[in-house]
């Protein structure tokens, strides 16, 4: 029997059928190529969207046990397509009217796919689980979501879990009111006998008009066994956070917002703001970062608080002035923007406050500390109110010396306040015989909070080389009174 010669071999012919065959091997070849590269797409994305929507969901190792099977198998999928392609069981044909994709382009587009997966297993066992910052304001809130940001800017949920950290005269003036409005819904983070009081009588509110309102809270001193919130209002003093934040950890989760009503300078200050002090951590508000590393800026939503609270006993508490709450997101901008501060208005503006979100937060900061950084430690050094503080010649002088430095330091680093000092002293006549918190403080024999109202003033001046006599004199007047209160 005579042998074929290569001519008459079939992958020679010039038989339509043979080449029509040919050509569909070859895309064929392709098609199962591209199916490979999608599926390895598809996992890697899922791996990604597990790392970084699922926290609080389910367990951290179960996230991270999930996202790196996803990752690994995207990897897979990206040396199969190649293998694939390059043995694909058969000779592949001689002739054909389509031209293959060179073997080693896909070799090369391949690797960098594996270069990539590489990247983002490490960025699954080495980042931060939890929900998107953009797409998640809270686990619990729910709402339309902004088509230009990804955010949530609805109302709450029913069933979002709340925490008041510190109910003393404004944190428990915020438990008893959600509380009103969520029943069994809030819980208190409280020690000593605050605690004892809250747990035995429930929380007392005064709200003004000599009527006590009583509301249940679950109030412990343990943050594991309050467990995760999706909003944790923090209402101690701006000097015990240092020590405090890292044992919130068990009730905050990547989804968590973080709602700080504090005096002073917040340790958030300068996260996001740009210039030449972006990101400058504030040694006198958050020393070392622990702070930061503990409560991420990222998750709150500042607040400036404008009412007056006292506590008369411990779970007792009584508004005496005012009622007004500005909030903001404190890191607006860039692909990482924190929560929208919306939802936590709406939930203030239902409780009875009179909530509103500002343009600029920071300005809304700086402006209130522009006050309260004169009037606060010379009411403490004094025991003077307000009213006196502010009938005083010398004194008012001395006010208005110290509101000067502190708006000189604010220009420096781009915020301007737009109004003066004596507009500025004018309002804090208006309110009377109010004693300032730092007063109330030095009577009760507490430290006081001079760190974020005088220490971080100091700081921020000295970093953009303005010079404060007069307020760095006060602050290390307020600063030897503050150790001697702690030494009793």
């Amino acid at each position: 029997m005579p042998e074929s010669s290569p001519e008459s071999s079939p992958e020679n012919s010039d038989d339509p059928r043979v080449l029509y065959a040919a050509d569909r091997t070859v895309l064929a070849a392709e098609r199962t190529y591209a199916a490979w590269v999608r599926t390895g797409l598809v996992a890697l994305v899922g791996g990604v969207g597990a790392k970084t929507t699922l926290g609080g969901v389910i367990p951290e190792w179960l996230i991270l046990f999930n996202a790196t099977l996803l990752v690994l198998f995207a990897g897979f999928c990206f040396v199969a397509a190649v293998w694939r392609n390059l043995h694909p069981g058969h000779d592949s044909p001689r002739r054909s009217d389509v031209r293959q994709i060179p073997r080693a382009l896909l070799v090369v587009v391949n690797g960098g796919l594996l270069v990539v997966t590489a990247g983002v297993l490490l960025g699954v066992w080495f980042g931060r689980t939890g929900a998107s910052r953009r797409g998640l304001a809270c686990r619990g809130f729910r709402g339309i979501t902004s088509p230009s940001r990804g955010r949530v800017t609805g109302v709450a949920e029913a069933q979002g879990r709340i925490c008041i950290v510190g109910p003393g005269s404004v944190g428990g003036l915020v438990a008893a009111r959600i509380a009103a409005i969520r029943p069994g819904q809030v819980r208190a983070l409280a020690r000593g006998a605050t605690l004892g009081a809250i747990r035995r009588d429930g929380l007392r509110l005064d709200d003004g008009d000599g009527q006590v309102r009583t509301v249940a809270v679950d109030a412990s001193d343990d943050p594991a066994a309050l467990g995760p919130q999706d909003v944790v209002f923090l209402c101690t003093k701006a000097g015990a956070l240092p020590a405090l934040a890292p044992s919130l950890a068990p009730m905050i989760h990547r989804g968590t917002v973080l709602v700080p009503m504090l005096n002073g300078v917040p340790w958030w200050f300068f996260a996001d703001y740009g210039g030449a002090l972006e990101g400058r951590r504030l040694e006198a508000v958050d020393p070392g970062g622990v702070v930061t590393a503990h409560l991420p800026p990222g998750q709150v939503v500042g607040c400036v608080v404008h009412l007056a609270a006292s506590n008369p006993a411990p779970g007792f508490v009584r508004r005496t002035a005012a009622n007004r709450l500005v909030l903001g997101t404190a890191t607006p901008d860039g692909p990482d923007a924190g929560p929208d501060a919306g939802p936590v208005r709406d939930l203030l503006a239902r409780a009875g406050f009179e909530a509103e979100v500002a343009s600029d937060l920071r300005y809304e900061v700086w402006y209130k500390l522009w006050g309260n950084l004169s009037f606060n430690p010379i009411s403490a050094l004094t025991r003077a109110s307000g009213d006196r503080i502010g009938a005083d010649p010398e004194v008012r002088r001395l006010c208005g010396r110290m509101m000067e430095e502190a708006g000189a330091v604010a220009a420096r680093f781009g915020l301007r306040i737009n109004s003066t000092t004596e507009e500025r002293l004018a309002i804090a006549a208006r309110l009377g015989a109010f004693r300032t918190s730092m007063l109330q403080d030095t009577e009760a024999g507490r430290p006081l909070e001079i760190g974020a109202l005088l220490g971080a003033v100091v700081e921020i001046a000295d970093a953009v080389g303005e010079d404060v006599p007069f307020t760095r004199a006060v602050f290390g007047l307020a600063r030897l009174l503050s150790e001697g209160l702690e030494r009793g």
